[in-house]
């Protein structure tokens, strides 16, 4: 069986995993190299905004609308350093594209080369933030196959994520958050460094915890625990979330968690209001609180 460290992010796929195979399985591939369709521009970038590419992942079915609203979302990879990132966006009009992007990148960053597969939105974005863009092939998106393989891995990660922790497909938009953050702090290179270490120079400070997990949280008002027995704990269970994070998608060094009880009450399926807290400790994680969740 695989043991926890597998459980974060699920990579490679695990043959004894009920996860993986649930969210992982596919047809056979039939696949014609192309040597030339697998670089996206001449240059081999070496740092962080030499090269980055992006796309959106646009959700057709209106029944896979995040909770929080989402129908689509922005996935953007760094070249030079293996950074990935998967924003989601309620639309995918210039506006929020540039909203993103310019989250992206930290206060003191900057873009030499974006590339993108020629959509409106993304053009117009590059234009609107002044940076140089190169556009793949029109009609053959292989050329864009970085990015196009760097969505597979999301929505693989997601979705295996979700169905390890039992937990409705509307609660993708944090799943993918959540899997771009661990997979950028412990997935390592050819180089042993991680995305993390290559961008930001030093190693993530946060617990990687299976998304979903069965964790204590300390209540960041006084007001959530006075209702509570005067010598009871100080602690309240609920379910790991991911990570707040800044503008550069730094951590803050905040997590997320959603109130185990308030989780379980919403029997109406309203959306759960997601909690910021400063700590949190692990409780004995499985898959799956009793049954298996919905959106509340």
């Amino acid at each position: 069986m695989p043991g926890d460290e597998h459980c974060i992010l699920h990579i490679p796929k695990h043959p004894k995993c009920d996860a993986c195979q649930r969210a992982k399985s596919q047809k056979r591939q039939c696949r014609r190299r192309h040597p030339e369709e697998e670089l996206v521009c001449d240059k081999r970038a070496t740092k962080f905004g030499e090269v980055i590419t992006f796309d959106h992942i646009v959700t057709l079915d209106p029944a896979a609308m995040s909770v929080e609203g989402d129908a689509n979302a922005l996935t953007i990879k760094d070249l030079g350093t293996g950074w990935i990132e998967c924003c989601p966006t309620s639309s995918k009009t210039e506006e929020a594209t540039i909203a993103v992007l310019q989250q992206f990148i930290g206060p003191k960053e900057k873009v030499e080369l974006a590339y993108t597969d020629g959509a409106d939105e993304l053009r117009l974005a590059c234009n609107a933030l002044k940076w140089r863009q190169r556009v793949a092939t029109p009609g053959r998106p292989q050329t864009n196959g970085v990015v196009e393989r760097t969505n597979r891995l999301i929505l693989e990660g997601a979705r295996t994520l979700l169905s390890q922790a039992r937990m409705d497909k509307k609660w993708w938009s944090r799943a993918v958050r959540c899997f771009c953050l661990q997979y950028n702090a412990s997935r390592r290179g050819m180089d042993g460094d991680t995305p993390q270490r290559k961008r930001l120079g030093y190693d993530f400070l946060g617990r990687l915890l299976p998304f979903g997990s069965l964790v204590h949280y300390i209540p960041s008002t006084k007001k959530s625990t006075a209702a509570g027995e005067k010598f009871g704990t100080t602690t309240r269970p609920g379910l790991f979330m991911g990570y707040r994070l800044h503008t550069g998608f730094m951590w803050s060094k905040d997590y997320l968690v959603l109130d185990l009880e308030a989780f379980r009450n919403n029997s109406a399926g309203k959306y759960v209001p997601i909690l910021r807290v400063e700590k949190i400790h692990k409780k004995r994680w499985k898959a799956g609180v009793s049954k298996r969740r919905s959106t509340g």
